[in-house]
């Protein structure tokens, strides 16, 4: 019977184990989901009305049946437009919004704004069909409808945003390194194991050689007759 090296290190420490495993996807899960939708600005300012929202997904899998929507308020309920498409990428048109989808982002086109719809709003991105369903959010955008003839504030400083590709690496690195220190680590104690299963075989096994000698045995004195004294 094989038993892997991974298998061994679960039987001899299994806490240790676990803890490793819950590091792994730690780091892991953030890596593998770092890929999510982000608009183009933290907030937006309205003077006619219409306004245009871009933001950056991924709808490249040609499997699936997207379905976009914009949500409007914090608590996420009030859905303002929305679509559904799959990788023919077609546009749709709800209401006074129109969505384009591409590839790499969707853009809401959105017109017939007033003051009262200054909110933060967000896209609510669905995987429809195949199964699991996915859905995600992004971080949300503020929409601030001004009246004509207004001026705008300064726009605040770009936030300092790492491109996510390099921002990647580091913990692919990371994820390499604690794969490769449990492998080394698993290997090490496996041929540990190994070689003291060889030396307690080899010491049941050990025969003595040794040549067997009789154990000497002296005559018990005697004393010389008499009669044998007086010749």
């Amino acid at each position: 019977m094989v038993i892997f090296p991974g298998v061994w290190m679960q039987l001899l420490y299994p806490r240790a184990t676990m803890s490793l495993w819950v590091v792994l996807v730690i780091i892991v899960i953030p890596w593998v989901e770092g890929n999510e939708c982000k608009a183009d600005k933290n907030i937006y300012y309205v003077f006619n009305g219409t306004v245009t929202l871009n933001f950056h997904c991924d709808f490249s899998n040609a499997k699936l049946e997207y379905r976009v929507s914009l949500i409007k308020g914090v608590s996420k309920k009030n859905v303002v437009c929305h679509g559904s498409f799959n990788a023919s990428h077609q546009p749709t048109q709800d209401n006074n919004c129109r969505i384009v989808p591409a590839k790499s982002n969707v853009t809401f086109y959105l017109t017939g704004l007033v003051e009262n719809d200054t909110d933060i709003y967000y896209l609510h991105k669905e995987h429809m069909a195949p199964p699991p369903y996915v859905e995600r959010f992004d971080n949300g955008t503020i929409v601030h409808v001004k009246a004509n003839g207004l001026r705008p504030p300064p726009p605040p400083p770009p936030p300092i945003i790492q491109d996510t590709e390099q921002s990647r690496w580091p913990m692919l690195a990371a994820v390499v390194v604690l794969a490769v220190y449990s492998f080394i680590i698993t290997i090490a104690l496996f041929y540990t194991l190994q070689k003291g299963r060889k030396t307690r075989i080899l010491q049941s096994e050990y025969i003595n050689v040794a040549p067997y000698r009789q154990p000497k045995h002296h005559q018990p004195y005697t004393p010389t007759p008499r009669h044998a004294q007086v010749r």
